[in-house]
């Protein structure tokens, strides 16, 4: 490879590496459109051995740019940059591999299905090959609102598909068709936006505080070695009561975020003179909480913030009944007794759960001694309105968000927590992957984060408000218009059908063209 390929080898690893919403939208569009072609363009000429090798190589960069987030290692642990490493490396092969056959596409019915087995094997991370994700190579058409309405039609698996595509169309030279294939997106999508934009700006608006208690993890929950930073959960509440307390709206929804507070949802935290004491401190004009015998939890106060506001609260706390243990989701009714609970269904392994057993005794040395067990079923809370919630990493599965919408769910609620990585890019890169899921639902959605981007998003993806603080409140007008999207109407089977269709057309092909060869040999 002579220097002049090996300045384009390295370009198109910025551009595709740099080439998302989190770092740099302009970058996006020439990745979504140019930035795969280049490096098959570099490697034409080289062997199949030096194509995989350099490939691999290749995507290996692009994705330890992406990912660069694992590296925050403060509450992780150094175990991660090994995670960090070999998904990285995984995710390489997978493109070295890909990269064989995609140096050899000429026809268009090859570059189509090249295209989709690109796409199946980003839909087979999700249940086969990883469980991961996080790089899906279609948030490069998200850097700018246009493009990104195209998910509302196969979500983020149809993204992708779009994305290699694009490239494939270019780097075979079918430039009329690449032209034509690289535009629709920006197309679509400004038609999209007019069709729906006078519509969105014309339905009611509901006000909304989103919680961000902005606490480091052991500020949050008493961790190994780090005792004396821990804040106790009354002192906690004391403080989210003080921000409650300035503030000047009347809340229709209350949402806090994933583990808001320490402990189960009702391990006893404070005496209910302690409580009763602590909230007529700032409401003093309030009715007096119902009388209560004993000590209060979490679901005192969350209960007395739903009645006062007389608003929904929606907040994330763990759940304990004897052995078993969720990562929860709470939604609490103005004076109702019932509340309403969705467990968290996918578990981070080592930080939620433990794969194996045997990792128990190195779990424990970080200070992890207990594990959940994932909820078994989507929940729609029925409320004042039908809240579709997920909790953390639930929110970048398409499929996992979108059977709240089939439900009936108005309103998409996400609450995390991405304060183990802490100082790094992973809130921007967990926002861009959230927001993809209002697009793909036509419906608006909140994200409460202890850090993060607690933000209010429309039913076009597009920021109506976000907090610029690290810790604080936000209080927002949601626009509550939705709309049906015909991702919502088939999920991701829309796009499969699509891509095992074309697959199969061309193996189909392939064999009609062996069997003549060996006709011909006859």
């Amino acid at each position: 490879m002579n220097l002049k390929l090996c300045l384009f080898y390295i370009a198109a690893m910025g551009i595709v590496g740099f080439g998302s919403p989190f770092f740099a939208s302009f970058l996006s569009v020439l990745a979504a459109s140019v930035g795969y072609a280049i490096i098959w363009h570099v490697l034409r000429l080289e062997s199949r051995a030096r194509q995989f090798f350099l490939s691999s190589f290749w995507f290996f960069g692009v994705s330890l740019i992406q990912l660069s987030w694992m590296t925050a290692i403060e509450y992780q642990g150094i175990y991660i940059i090994v995670v960090y490493l070999a998904l990285c490396l995984m995710i390489g092969v997978q493109f070295g591999l890909f990269t064989l056959c995609a140096c050899r596409a000429f026809s268009l019915l090859t570059v189509c299905a090249l295209a989709a087995l690109w796409t199946l094997v980003e839909w087979g991370r999700l249940f086969f090959l990883s469980g991961f994700s996080l790089a899906p190579v279609g948030l490069a058409l998200t850097g700018y609102t246009a493009p990104m309405q195209f998910a509302s039609l196969f979500g983020i698996l149809g993204l992708s598909f779009w994305v290699m595509l694009t490239n494939l169309m270019f780097f075979s030279k079918k430039i009329i068709l690449f032209c034509f294939v690289a535009a629709a997106p920006y197309l679509f999508g400004f038609l999209h936006i007019m069709y729906h934009n006078e519509s969105l700006k014309a339905s009611p608006r509901e006000a909304v505080c989103l919680v961000q208690p902005g606490l480091s993890p052991d500020q949050k929950i008493p961790l190994q070695g780090r005792i004396q930073r821990f804040i106790p959960p009354f002192h906690q509440w004391e403080r989210l009561f003080s921000w409650f307390a300035r503030m000047k709206e009347i809340p229709k929804i209350i949402v806090f975020p994933e583990a808001a507070l320490p402990f189960s949802h009702a391990f006893p935290i404070a005496s209910q003179e302690e409580a009763i004491e602590m909230i007529q401190s700032y409401f003093p004009s309030s009715v007096e909480p119902a009388k209560m015998d004993g000590l209060v939890s979490h679901d005192f106060f969350a209960q007395f913030l739903s009645d006062y506001y007389n608003a929904d609260v929606i907040i994330g706390l763990d759940y304990e009944l004897q052995d078993v243990a969720h990562s929860s989701a709470f939604c609490f009714s103005p004076y109702s007794k019932k509340t309403l609970r969705y467990d968290k269904r996918i578990l981070l392994p080592l930080a939620e759960y433990l794969p194996f057993k045997w990792l128990k005794k190195w779990a424990s040395s970080y200070g992890i001694t207990s594990f959940f067990s994932p909820g078994k079923q989507a929940e729609v809370f029925s409320c004042k309105k039908k809240y579709a919630v997920s909790i953390c990493y639930e929110e970048t599965f398409s499929h996992i968000v979108r059977e709240g919408r089939l439900l009936g769910a108005g309103v998409l609620v996400n609450i995390t927590n991405d304060g183990w990585y802490f100082f790094s890019r992973l809130p921007e890169y967990h926002f861009f992957l959230g927001r993809l899921r209002s697009v793909e639902n036509g419906v608006p959605l909140l994200r409460a984060c202890n850090t993060g981007v607690t933000s209010c998003i429309d039913a076009l993806g597009r920021t109506v408000s976000v907090l610029r603080e690290d810790s604080g409140i936000l209080v927002v007008h949601m626009p509550t218009y939705q709309y049906k999207t015909l991702y919502t109407f088939w999920g991701d089977r829309g796009i499969l059908v699509i891509c095992f269709v074309i697959i199969g057309i061309q193996l189909f092909m392939l064999a009609q063209k062996l069997m003549r060869r060996i006709n011909f040999c006859r």
